[in-house]
């Protein structure tokens, strides 16, 4: 059966559970744990911090072993300035891990990879070359020969998907042709469908890839055979059903909607997807918000879906700006097999990298100052009051003084973008981020350089409002991280004989 594809997006519960075969198995009483409700970090000289429970580490280490688990990022211990500390290594090295996410790094001795924000366009390339040095290269060119696609997306936004799955497709012929000499194109990858019911989204999407795109999740019949209504083409096309990137909504998890979950109305758009997309692919990338569950995906996929599941923030990969998301492999051990010796936590982690990047280094455009508003001006005095070195960057819709200050985190890195993120203000710019540099900071191709760079097409935004790009950057991926999960399901996932 052809490989299939999905990615998700969505909030879930925070239990201390590890996965075990894609069946959720609770862990024995573990140490009592502090999770980060914000992108920042705990203070250090927060009194509440406490000491790891060995009986605890035991448990984790056993089931790690089996090569099999995905735990759910549990933080234990104090918290340094930078990074959540996590259970020393086997050598007993200490780790650390960024907040939300479940990859635990070295303390020292990461590489640098990205120095400038046109570098960071060139992960593809930077990761293609690390895996071939890791794990070998004629390993690596064996998986990329015989990648093949029909790549297919849902509530994925402007195209994050889309774009990192191009932008790996350019970076494995050139690999493929540095390496063989074989310099025929390859075509690894062939769009199929989007599944996006904001019509700005259609818009971009249509503009910038051309391919299909089905308005509403709830009417989508893959079986179909007159096909269904794609707001690109204005007739009825077929859905491509080998391949599928999906995020299903988020807000019934979210924060902002209450987190009623299971209880929200809109969840019943996770129900549809699971039911039409699970019954047709053999694989299902999944991306959602940290708080989203694994255990809601297995429940509805069934007993033969196995799931390999990470936490991810941009900022592993060496980018200065944080997003941390849950993603997920998922894959029908009937039709294909997970046949790598690494999870996929330990294939991120391969790709990890020291971020010198910042928030200012976000402000690359040329473009004029604008006035703020006489709100926004109160706002900024009082954030200049707190501290004006620790909120030289901040979000001036977010007040500093009668609710919670926002600004760039302590490690210097832009905080996550949101569907409010327009008005994110530098003090050494004097102007609010720019809409281009708001998609720059997912890692989405703006400019014709960018694009060059990262093998993609550039989003074509003739007809969109620059005071609805804020709203497309907050809701997009970050394209590294999804980048990085589409790249281990390529190198790891193998169909059964």
């Amino acid at each position: 059966m052809p490989h299939t594809l999905t990615a998700l997006d969505g909030h879930g519960n925070d239990s201390p559970e590890v996965l075990v075969k894609g069946s959720p198995v609770p862990m024995s009483n573990p140490a009592k744990r502090k999770t980060c409700d914000a992108e920042d970090y705990w203070p250090q000289d927060d009194p509440d911090h406490w000491s790891y429970n060995e009986d605890s580490q035991v448990t984790i280490e056993m089931l790690i072993s089996t090569g099999e688990v995905s735990w759910r990022g549990i933080q234990y211990g104090p918290v340094s300035e930078h990074c959540n500390t996590a259970p020393p290594d086997q050598d007993g090295h200490e780790r650390r891990r960024y907040p939300k996410t479940s990859v635990e790094l070295p303390a020292e001795g990461l590489p640098v990879r990205f120095k400038s924000i046109i570098q960071t366009f060139a992960w593809p390339d930077k990761f293609l070359k690390v895996i071939a040095e890791t794990y070998g290269e004629r390993w690596l060119l064996k998986r990329l020969w015989n990648w093949r696609w029909n790549l297919s997306t849902a509530f994925s936004g402007i195209g994050a998907a889309e774009s990192a799955s191009l932008s790996l497709q350019s970076a494995a012929h050139k690999f493929v042709v540095e390496k063989t000499g074989f310099k025929k194109p390859l075509r690894n990858v062939r769009l199929g469908s989007s599944c996006e019911v904001s019509t700005t989204c259609q818009t971009v999407l249509a503009q910038t890839y051309n391919h299909c795109n089905y308005p509403d999740i709830m009417d989508i019949q893959l079986g179909a055979t007159c096909g269904n209504y794609c707001s690109t083409h204005g007739k009825f096309c077929k859905p491509q059903k080998k391949t599928n990137t999906r995020r299903p909504v988020c807000v019934a998890f979210s924060l902002m909607g209450r987190r009623r979950k299971e209880q929200d109305i809109s969840f019943r758009t996770h129900e549809k997807y699971y039911q039409e997309y699970g019954k047709s692919n053999s694989v299902l990338i999944v991306e959602n918000v940290t708080e989203y569950s694994e255990e809601i995906v297995a429940a509805r996929l069934g007993p033969s879906w196995r799931i390999q599941a990470t936490r991810l923030d941009p900022r592993i990969f060496g980018m200065g700006v944080s997003r941390p998301r849950l993603y997920m492999i998922c894959y029908d051990s009937d039709h294909v097999r997970w046949d790598a010796d690494f999870t996929l936590n330990e294939f991120v982690t391969a790709l990890a990298a020291k971020p010198v990047l910042t928030a200012r280094d976000y402000f690359w455009e040329k473009v004029p100052k604008k006035r703020l508003t006489n709100a926004e001006e109160q706002n900024l005095m009082a954030y200049r009051a707190l501290d004006s070195k620790r909120y030289n960057i901040v979000d001036v819709t977010q007040y500093a003084k009668n609710g919670r200050p926002r600004g760039q985190l302590k490690d210097g890195s832009l905080m996550t973008l949101t569907t409010n993120c327009g008005k994110f203000f530098s003090e050494d710019h004097g102007r609010v981020m720019a809409p281009k540099e708001l998609l720059t900071a997912q890692t989405l191709p703006t400019t014709d350089r960018q694009s060059e760079t990262c093998g993609a097409p550039k989003l074509n935004l003739q007809k969109i409002n620059s005071t609805a790009i804020p709203k497309l950057a907050g809701n997009s991926m970050s394209a590294p991280c999804v980048g990085c999960v589409l790249l281990a399901a390529v190198c790891a996932i193998k169909a059964n004989r």
